[in-house]
């Protein structure tokens, strides 16, 4: 009969309480966000009655926004990125103009230095938190504590996103998203989100979310993707069917946390 050797009993904790082991310590590694903003507008013109001079006038693009902002200045900030939404609407006599800036934050972690943990990773978790939140409106889809935050969503593998950490995507695009891990609730809610993830209240009055990512994370080391990666999405994005009254900046601004991974 071949014998065990007490070290190959130890790597397994059901094993190793039989064979006198010391319990299995698991391990913490984290990784850093690359994020990216992805900006797209829409909205509808009016070719029927007077919008000039549009009043008030029409905000920067997002590109212009973006561009106009100094470097040090949220979201220009390491791990930040924008979600939600900018409505504008021309109120010039009857003019039935608007425009709607959408926001979305994706966000990857490189998996290359972590392939060695590929088998070995027990659980992995993301986080993030609202850092800056405008004004909000009651009975609407920007509130406090999350803004206009919507919901998580896990990219595809192989979703390629634009190497800059500003996009504006065309009128006809579409955000990169996919499957839906965690969506927000309005009102706000402390606790738990679903069976994956939880929310807390952060100082000053800001909302922190924890999700689990352990299936996505595994199947990504186990297929050898160079990356995971994830998208936090507005909590309004569909096209108003009327033009909205006036104008409504709920663009927020949210920190992106580490990729934690517990492993043995």
């Amino acid at each position: 009969m071949k014998r065990v050797t007490p070290v190959l009993a130890c790597i397994s904790s059901a094993v190793a309480l039989a064979a006198g082991c010391a319990p299995v310590t698991p391990l913490s590694t984290r990784a850093d966000p690359s994020v990216t903003i992805l900006a797209r507008t829409q909205g509808g013109v009016d070719t029927v009655n007077n919008c000039t001079p549009a009043s008030p006038a029409a905000p920067p693009t997002p590109s212009a926004w973006w561009n106009g902002l100094a470097v040090g200045q949220p979201p220009k900030l390491a791990g930040q990125g924008t979600v939600g939404f900018d409505l504008w609407r021309n109120q010039t006599g009857n003019c039935q103009e608007f425009r709607q800036d959408l926001y979305r934050t994706a966000f990857t972690y490189d998996l290359a230095s972590l392939q060695r943990l590929k088998g070995l990773v027990t659980k992995a978790q993301v986080s993030f938190n609202a850092a800056v939140i405008p004004a909000t409106r009651p009975n609407s889809m920007c509130q406090a504590m999350t803004g206009a935050g919507g919901s998580l969503l896990a990219l595809p593998p192989g979703t390629v996103l634009p190497a800059a950490s500003f996009a504006q995507l065309a009128p006809s695009a579409t955000f990169p998203g996919g499957a839906r891990l965690m969506a927000m609730t309005f009102p706000w809610v402390e606790g738990q989100l679903g069976t994956n993830a939880t929310t807390t209240r952060g100082a000053p009055d800001r909302a922190t979310f924890t999700v689990d990512v352990t299936d996505q994370v595994v199947a990504a080391l186990d297929r050898g993707d160079a990356k995971v990666g994830f998208v936090l999405s507005g909590s309004d994005e569909a096209r108003p069917s009327v033009p909205p009254p006036n104008r409504f900046d709920c663009r927020t601004v949210y920190q992106i946390g580490q990729l934690v991974l517990t492993h043995l």
